[in-house]
């Protein structure tokens, strides 16, 4: 780990099975009908209990939680929103009027750094005959702290002691409660308890790794497969080149031959041209000569020329 960098630990993060094990566990424990929800979230649990009949107030510092929360309740029946009401507070400084019959805490522990104010705190409100329902991360997590079995044997108080602890897969589940003789110990069977947790997380960290070792030996045989369609892709487009590069060659030289042979044509139509002008020329003296052959003036020209060369001819 290099210099000045921080552990970095699982974030537990539950399945939809773990969370549904997870809000029923919780809304099982409810006893009496006065419920305090601390960061309820987007307050579908407490709109469950508030269609018991469970007057339940749902308290979160998350802006965006409450908003959704309402939202989820306005979608409700008149009767049953008369049962919840939802309120963006801080529970260090909110005050209280009444006490509760269950005060709920649904993950909310592992991010409070105070835990001891905390814990008074919510332990103050609950009534005489009342309890403290808390569900927890089980093992390291990338909250503000972690719980071990001793300190939450040690948030025992003379208001509150544990009745009820249970190791779930993914998180814990604890009851606090008033009026009871004594506090909850460390015994045998409560370490067997942790022991067979840790062996279960255990034994599903290993199912977790064996499939994902699994995954990536099929993510490496895919990679596998792909590198070798990408070297016949390379030697394709290799191959393709050359096909590419023959044809463009083969192109120019069609090209140039093809001029060629349209200069030649060109140079030929230009010679045709000048024939034809020439041959229409022949053609106009031919004319003219017979017409003047075969004139008056043409026929006494040539008996003329026809006496001269006799002449000469007897001398």
């Amino acid at each position: 780990m290099g210099k000045g960098a921080k552990p970095m630990y699982h974030q537990q993060v539950l399945t939809d099975e773990e969370k549904l094990e997870q809000a029923n566990w919780m809304v099982q424990q409810i006893s009496g009908n006065h419920v305090l929800d601390i960061g309820c979230g987007n307050g579908l649990k407490s709109i469950y209990l508030g269609r018991e009949g469970k007057f339940v107030l749902g308290i979160d510092a998350d802006t965006d939680q409450i908003k959704a929360a309402n939202q989820h309740l306005k979608s409700e029946e008149k009767e049953i929103q008369q049962f919840v009401t939802f309120e963006q507070a801080n529970f260090f400084l909110k005050e209280f009027n009444s006490t509760y019959d269950t005060v709920m805490l649904q993950h909310v522990l592992e991010h409070v750094a105070d835990i001891d104010t905390f814990f008074t705190k919510a332990a103050s409100l609950v009534s005489e005959t009342g309890k403290i329902v808390i569900a927890i991360p089980f093992g390291k997590t990338a909250a503000k702290r972690t719980f071990f079995l001793q300190e939450l044997l040690d948030l025992q108080t003379d208001e509150v002691a544990m009745s009820q602890l249970e190791f779930f897969h993914g998180w814990i589940g604890v009851i606090y409660e008033r009026g009871l003789d004594q506090r909850m110990e460390w015994s045998a069977d409560l370490q067997q308890k942790l022991e067979l947790a840790f062996m279960d997380k255990e034994a599903r960290y290993a199912q977790v790794n064996k499939d994902l070792l699994h995954r990536l030996e099929i993510q490496q045989e895919i990679t596998a497969q792909l590198e070798q369609k990408l070297i016949a892709n390379n030697s394709m487009q290799s191959a393709n080149d050359h096909v590419k590069q023959d044809y463009l060659r083969e192109k120019k030289e069609k090209v140039l031959l093809q001029k060629e042979l349209y200069d030649t044509y060109s140079e030929h139509e230009a010679t045709i041209k000048k024939y034809r002008a020439l041959h229409r020329e022949y053609e106009g003296l031919l004319t003219r000569y017979h017409n003047l052959k075969n004139s008056k003036l043409g026929k006494l020209t040539t008996k003329y020329w026809q006496l001269r060369r006799r002449k000469r001819g007897n001398k």
